[in-house]
């Protein structure tokens, strides 16, 4: 897939498209249904297909300081979409100017102009344009008047709800694992990177931590123990995954550490990423540091148990 950055770097590239247009925050199954329909109807016309999306987030943009967390960062969506076998990822920067974009302009200057489509692939809930004017009727009575086709998918529904961001975000701050797989169709990835820590783990608890920083934005897990892998080196090994504060250390400020199995690397500036797959329990205040110390102990011998039993 190869990844375009601002319409003006496509318009030499593509003739005719099949495309759709979204945040596609999380990449979750019911994007990834729209995501496999563009590409099967490309392939069946004989064009490129293309995914637009945007960075930063729209909401960033138009309701600053009241945006919902990011479920994955610009290089987890691409790659994710990627894996879809699409040919274009385009990310257009939405500014304050592009989010003023009439909802017919939108349609002229970017799917017919610069894409060139032949056909839209959009759920139904699909808007677009300025202050979220345009609808999906708008787009199928303009694909008449310019000869392109409109796809409307239904929304995906598991357990009787909708499937969306939102309601992954939900599950996450619950620590609700498995459902959010469900939902994603896979298990939640969060990225960062390396930085120093307060090193307490080790001298006061005898465990070597990795200390990870996400971008502020982030949705991460709530506050508890976790188990996971962690990516790194082109390769996946087992942790035992802290998010949140260490009242028994004494630190207030949430944090996220892991402690990698079987590891003594050092990662420090290195750029890793976790996979959660299950919630062992929440943080708690232990009488003392040997009490704490104990407890480590036997989340790491749940989590290889947990891992073990989850990866078959």
């Amino acid at each position: 897939m190869k990844i375009v950055y601002g319409v003006e770097n496509l318009k030499p590239t593509v003739s005719e498209s099949v495309a759709s247009v979204g945040v596609f925050d999380g990449v979750h199954r019911g994007h990834q249904e729209i995501i496999k329909t563009v590409v099967k109807e490309a392939k069946e016309r004989g064009v490129p297909s293309i995914i637009v999306t945007f960075e930063p987030h729209p909401l960033e943009v138009t309701s600053p300081g009241s945006y919902p967390p990011i479920l994955t960062s610009l290089d987890l969506k691409a790659e994710l979409i990627g894996d879809l076998s699409v040919d274009f990822l385009l990310v257009i920067p939405f500014t304050k100017e592009f989010a003023d974009l009439a909802p017919m302009n939108f349609i002229e200057n970017i799917l017919v102009k610069a894409l060139h489509v032949t056909c839209v692939v959009v759920g139904e809930d699909f808007k677009f344009g300025r202050r979220a004017g345009g609808s999906v009727a708008l787009l199928e009575d303009y694909g008449r008047r310019c000869g392109f086709d409109v796809i409307c998918l239904p929304l995906l529904y598991l357990e009787g709800m909708p499937v969306s961001s939102t309601r992954i975000r939900n599950l996450l701050q619950r620590g609700d694992m498995e459902a959010a797989r469900e939902i994603l169709g896979r298990y939640p990835r969060i990225s960062g990177w390396v930085v120093k820590g307060t090193g307490l783990a080790r001298s006061k608890l005898g465990f070597s931590t990795t200390n990870i920083e996400t971008h502020d934005k982030a949705s991460v897990p709530g506050e508890g123990v976790y188990a996971g892998l962690i990516h790194l080196n082109g390769g996946r090994k087992i942790c035992a995954i802290h998010i949140g504060t260490s009242p028994t250390l004494g630190i207030k400020k949430p944090r996220i550490e892991a402690h990698i199995l079987d590891f003594d690397g050092e990662l420090y500036e290195k750029r890793v990423e976790l996979e959660i797959y299950h919630k062992i329990r929440d943080v708690k205040t232990f009488r003392d540091e040997k009490s704490l110390a104990d407890r480590i102990k036997k989340d790491i011998q749940t989590t290889r148990r947990i891992m073990k039993r989850l990866r078959k």
